[in-house]
């Protein structure tokens, strides 16, 4: 097989999407709770739980979205290197198509998370801040 790199990488993109989808479940980032090292975090999120969990729901459809189609996409190539390979260029662009997607999703995850831990501080503060 002389798509041993392409394969490698497309089953390192899945895997990679997978354990995103499953880290980032908003019931998983409620238990982790702000923290420095996963997670949305800005001003707005990292100021209590409450926003914090506000946050997650907000952006888990979105970063829900970006891990299924880059999971599928990667998924997708290994299937496709390992019984009837594209052409190198193919591959490449698959995998740029999937990191394109995944990054798309997850910066308008992150944005949308933080507009909604600052309304909910909002409502909580009363409006006063």
């Amino acid at each position: 097989m002389d798509n041993v790199v392409f394969v490698v990488a497309a089953v390192i993109g899945a895997l990679a999407a997978l354990v995103t989808l499953v880290v980032s479940r908003p019931s998983a980032m409620a238990r982790r709770g702000p923290n420095p090292a996963i997670g949305i975090r800005t001003s707005e999120t990292m100021r209590d739980a409450g926003t914090w969990n506000a946050a997650h729901e907000a952006a888990w459809p979105w970063l829900r979205a970006a891990c299924l189609s880059a999971f599928v996409l990667e998924f997708a190539m290994v299937g496709w290197l390992l019984f009837g390979g594209p052409s190198d260029s193919a591959v490449t662009v698959g995998h740029l198509v999937a990191i394109g997607l995944f990054g798309l999703g997850a910066v308008v995850a992150a944005r949308r998370g933080h507009v909604a831990a600052r309304e909910h501080h909002r409502r909580r503060s009363g409006g006063l801040d």
